[in-house]
């Protein structure tokens, strides 16, 4: 029942996304990556950086009291992401984020704010919808699915497809990295200077070991991947 992970007591809520998704043996690291994975990738679609990471990350996180519960996971953090150019991206938790979002995100540039989440939009730019968001200066044109991204995997795994169309592989596994490079930052206690070129660190060698793939336990194995 443990699957591919270590063998663990039993306990009736480990058949359940919650808590799991909040221990580090079926979920490295937790909501950190949860959260990362549902508006990291947004902020990397709007600051156009799709095909990129950050190079350099530093942050903090506090997590449960060791053998209080069944979670180990970060319960909160305040990571900083800085991309080759020098901009800078700010990933926080609810309860400690300055802006006061509840599950969303903001753009800062030099003529004010933006801001989307599960409420819905703000800005300090007036106008903004009559200006920046006209036909032609969208970024570009954003897919559309019926049925959403579920749809569109069914869709792409019957018709054959090479990619979906609402996420690309190397866009999402490049969101997906910011999110993990981030927790190793908060594990190692310091700055992590990462090559995203190579997918290695270029200042603690021994932060390279957190970018391993777990090993496969209990009969289970992995040995074909093909795009």
């Amino acid at each position: 029942w443990c699957g591919p992970c270590a063998i663990t007591p039993y306990h009736h809520k480990k058949l359940s996304i919650w808590p799991t998704e909040l221990m580090s043996a079926y979920s490295p690291n937790g909501m950190f990556q949860c959260w990362g994975c549902h508006y990291l990738d947004l902020a990397q679609f709007g600051l156009r950086r799709e095909d990129e990471t950050p190079v350099s990350v530093e942050g903090f996180g506090t997590f449960p009291y060791p053998g209080s519960g069944l979670t180990d996971t970060a319960v909160s953090w305040d990571v900083t992401y800085t991309y080759k150019d020098g901009l800078r991206l700010h990933f926080v938790e609810n309860d400690t984020n300055k802006f006061g979002l509840v599950h969303g995100f903001r753009f800062v540039g030099t003529k004010g704010w933006s801001q989307g989440e599960d409420r819905g939009f703000k800005t300090s730019i007036p106008n903004i919808a009559k200006t920046a968001l006209k036909p032609g200066k969208m970024p570009k044109q954003l897919p559309y699915v019926k049925g959403g991204v579920i749809a569109d995997f069914v869709e792409t795994v019957r018709a054959g497809r090479r990619e979906c169309v609402l996420t690309q592989p190397e866009r999402a596994w490049h969101s997906d990295l910011v999110a993990q490079i981030g927790m190793h930052a908060i594990k190692r206690g310091h700055r992590l200077d990462f090559d995203w070129t190579t997918c290695r660190y270029t200042n603690d060698p021994d932060a390279n070991a957190l970018l391993a793939t777990r090993p496969y336990l209990n009969g289970w194995s992995l040995n074909d991947v093909r795009v």
